[in-house]
């Protein structure tokens, strides 16, 4: 006789049956939260990417993720470390009232601006939802250049950059040109605006620097810095800049040791006008050496 037997679990075997059920159960929550954790994460940076682009104005191939609409243009902000007024940039644009953030050309816009000899490098850039940005870095200048232009009866005066680049000076900064002294002794066959450099510039630049700080008095009475005798080199013989004034005498100097150069001319001159004498040029060219004639 086949007897029928209940089937008999004891507590253990229960427990562990209750302990795979549980395990299994707090598996599937964890791989959820994961999948969960992954694409909130991977919102977020899509998120903030495309945030970034749009303030950079976009970048090409990631149109997607830059709005394809925007609200009108309602501000232009124009910062420069030089001294172009707003007054010029706001002949600059050309932008019409009403046109909207996405259809500003900021690449022309740049292009045009660093078209200009003064303007070093421009930055345009959209500021959602309706700024558009525009900075600019300017060439700082030293000298000035009197040029004959050719076709004209006027002589046209470009500035010279501590740099040495060659520059036609823009609306609202002739006045500090003005109290520049005269580059001479230089010939260029052609002059083309931030196109022209002219060598040796920064050794001037260290030069007049240097005594704009150390003997101010001096430098304000600098008319013309003459590079006739210029030879474009620390060690050479005869390299030297000469600068004129009108109350000063004539200095020759040469590249290099601008600090100490200045300290023996300051101490020359005062020597002078303790001795009541006068002299037409103080030679600092020779190392180590002052010549007073």
């Amino acid at each position: 006789m086949n007897e029928s037997r209940d089937q008999i679990i004891g507590w253990r075997d229960l427990q562990a049956k209750a302990d795979v059920g549980t395990a299994a159960i707090h598996r599937m929550p964890a791989a959820v939260w994961g999948w969960a954790l992954g694409l909130l994460f991977a919102g977020v940076g899509i998120w903030l990417l495309s945030g970034w682009i749009a303030r950079q104005g976009g970048i090409d191939g990631v149109a997607s993720l830059v709005p394809e609409t925007s609200e009108p243009m309602r501000q232009i902000h124009f910062s420069t470390d030089g001294v172009l007024p707003d007054a010029w940039l706001a002949r600059q644009h050309g932008l019409k009232p009403g046109i909207t953030l996405m259809d500003v050309d900021i690449k022309a816009i740049g292009h045009k601006l660093q078209s200009y000899g003064q303007v070093k490098r421009a930055v345009v850039k959209r500021v959602f939802p309706d700024i558009l940005s525009i900075e600019l870095e300017e060439r700082k200048p030293l000298l000035r250049m009197a040029v004959d232009l050719g076709n004209q009866s006027a002589v046209a005066v470009f500035a010279v950059s501590d740099e040495g680049v060659v520059y036609r000076p823009l609306d609202g900064s002739e006045p500090g040109i003005a109290k520049l002294p005269f580059i001479d002794g230089v010939k260029i066959p052609s002059i083309e605006d931030g196109g022209t450099r002219i060598a040796g510039a920064s050794d001037i630049a260290v030069w007049l620097n240097s005594a704009a700080v150390l003997y101010p008095e001096y430098y304000a009475d600098l008319r013309v810095v003459s590079l006739e005798r210029y030879a474009g080199g620390e060690e050479e013989l005869g390299s030297v800049l000469i600068t004129r004034g009108k109350v000063f005498p004539d200095v020759v100097v040469r590249p290099g040791s601008a600090g100490t150069q200045i300290g023996q001319l300051r101490s020359s001159v005062d020597w002078l006008q303790r001795e009541g004498k006068q002299a037409r040029v103080v030679d600092l060219s020779i190392p180590d050496e002052v010549v007073i004639r």
